[in-house]
């Protein structure tokens, strides 16, 4: 019988551990593959400069002249991260799109400029909040039935219409009744 050769083909990996000691006196290890040298991060080290209390075990290309290295992870910890706070509008939504909105301290805005002229004339706007009705299960399905009931009469029509404008208007009525049906779902 013939033996079958299954080696599995792999890229070289040398493992030449290189160790260079820094001006801190610490030493960092580091390895070249594929004529690459990759080299351990300072916070592998207790003692490193950037040390924040977690060891870093992240290896990163190199040159050959390269002593010690800080990998991007820890380089980020570095950097001060601040939050950008947004402060919220105290105006309602689409005061902007108003013919004329009056805002509490009695500023007027036509289309969303200000009138610096008729600040305090007008009465302040009173937006009323549109509550949603939720719909129970029965609701939901009469309301599907009854839109799936307007469908299928408009189709029939549309089946039969030979006009192109009237059948162009039933099939804009059959996709608005599809809108409707996705928003009942």
């Amino acid at each position: 019988m013939a033996r079958i050769n299954l080696k599995k083909t792999t890229h070289k990996k040398t493992k030449d551990v290189v160790i260079k000691s820094a001006k801190d006196g610490n030493t960092y290890k580091s390895y070249v593959e594929d004529k690459q040298r990759y080299m351990i991060c300072q916070n592998s080290v207790e003692t490193g400069n950037y040390f924040k209390g977690h060891l870093c075990g992240n290896w990163t290309k190199v040159s050959n002249e390269t002593v010690k290295t800080l990998c991007w992870k820890c380089t980020a910890h570095l950097v001060p991260f601040e939050e950008k706070i947004v402060k919220k509008s105290d105006k309602p939504r689409g005061w902007a799109f108003m013919k004329e909105y009056v805002h509490k301290d009695g500023t007027v805005y036509h289309k969303g400029i200000e009138q610096p002229e008729l600040k305090g004339t007008l009465e302040i706007t009173v937006i009323e909040k549109k509550e949603k009705v939720k719909l129970t299960k029965g609701q939901k399905a009469e309301q599907q039935q009854d839109i799936l009931r307007q469908m299928g009469k408009l189709k029939r029509q549309h089946k039969k219409e030979t006009r192109k404008t009237y059948a162009g208007k039933i099939m804009s009525q059959i996709k608005k009744l599809q809108r409707d049906l996705k928003k009942v779902r």
